[in-house]
């Protein structure tokens, strides 16, 4: 019997098993100590794989090619890795004409989130500036800036979520301008 879960080659591969044994030297570097194959209902024909510490490089499909006595099979699934973000921190700075320019951020993001200043109404405002970046490990860090003109009474609300999930976190400023 030989086990083989790959990604886009059959070479080197994910996870390898033949006869019972994980076959080392095919495996990925980068899932070396990380994956674990589990064939508690192998007699049904279900194996799972198991991927510990996913990363954002784990997205994506995988193939699992499976031989018995010279019958093969192939399955195919697409893993999707997410990351929910910190809370957004809303910061405010003042500008030399006596508006206002408020900065939200936030980390840990995985895909590239859905980014939305709102005001108390809940109805969508533009934002002044836009800003997404990948830390080495692919999570995207936001900022987005709002402007707001002096004299004004402002209650916004910054909403960062994740488009594969929905889950959103907000963080809410309010304050009177003068």
């Amino acid at each position: 019997m030989e086990v083989r879960w790959v990604r886009s080659h059959c070479y080197p591969a994910v996870q390898v098993y033949v006869d019972g044994d994980h076959v080392a030297g095919e495996q990925m570097v980068e899932y070396r100590g990380r994956t674990a194959l589990v064939g508690d209902a192998i007699h049904e024909g279900r194996l799972t794989l198991q991927i510990h510490g996913a990363r954002t490089s784990d997205d994506g499909q995988y193939r699992c090619l499976f031989e018995i006595d010279d019958v093969y099979q192939e399955a195919s699934m697409d893993l999707k890795v997410v990351g929910v973000g910190s809370s957004p921190l809303i910061t405010m700075e003042g500008l030399k004409d006596g508006d206002v320019q408020l900065m939200c951020t936030s980390d840990g993001w995985f895909p590239q989130p859905l980014v939305q200043w709102m005001d108390r109404q809940g109805e969508a405002m533009p934002s002044f500036s836009e800003a997404l970046s990948q830390d080495s490990r692919g999570l995207f860090h936001v900022e987005t800036a709002l402007l707001v003109a002096r004299s004004s009474i402002v209650n916004v609300t910054c909403s960062i979520s994740n488009p594969l999930l929905g889950e959103r976190k907000t963080a809410s400023f309010s304050f009177s301008g003068g």
